[in-house]
């Protein structure tokens, strides 16, 4: 086996564009979280030490929304992920089943293929429900700076932070499972 091989497989360059044609999908989904945040522009300030029961109630409605969204659209994201990543590493078993094959100085190279698919089936099981576990945990009253933003008086100002704080949210977790992937 000599130098450059230009028609060698890159798992982690088919992997890296699996993610990528993923995030691009997120990208055109964010821009869809702005119906959401709009619904905050009109809601009073909210403070949970003072407010009654209804707009507890209608203030949890809002963030149950967006929440369900984010749910519905992060299982179509995390399978896209799922699947091209599979598909690439798939491919990149396939090339290494053909290398253990080959005898170099009267060896075989015998990679444990079953190891490595174990590990990326393990990996592909830390990816359901990523997004959506760590977006339950800061699209809600509990999270300080999701309630600082409804502390805020309606208006533009607050649907607008309350924009930002939802694509910050959703940037984080994808940006985090981009991460483990690599990682992994």
């Amino acid at each position: 086996m000599g130098g450059g091989c230009g028609n060698c497989f890159h798992p982690i360059r088919a992997i890296k564009n699996a993610v990528s044609k993923a995030i691009d999908k997120v990208d055109s989904w964010l821009t869809g979280t702005k119906k959401h945040s709009s619904h905050f522009e009109y809601e009073e300030s909210y403070d949970p030490t003072k407010a009654q029961l209804e707009s507890t109630m209608r203030i949890n409605n809002a963030l149950t929304e967006f929440r369900l969204d984010v749910e519905m659209t992060s299982d179509d994201v995390e399978r896209d992920v799922i699947r091209l990543s599979r598909e690439s590493l798939d491919e990149f078993v396939e090339q290494l089943r053909e290398y253990n094959k080959i005898t170099y100085g009267e060896r075989r190279l015998n990679i444990n293929l079953n190891a490595l698919e174990r590990d990326n089936r393990r990996t592909e099981d830390e990816v359901h429900g990523y997004i959506k576990k760590r977006v339950l945990k800061r699209v809600s009253l509990d999270d300080s700076e999701c309630l600082e933003i409804l502390k805020m008086d309606k208006g533009e100002e607050k649907r607008r932070k309350m924009d930002a704080f939802f694509q910050k949210i959703l940037r984080d977790a994808i940006n985090e499972l981009c991460d483990m992937l690599r990682k992994n």
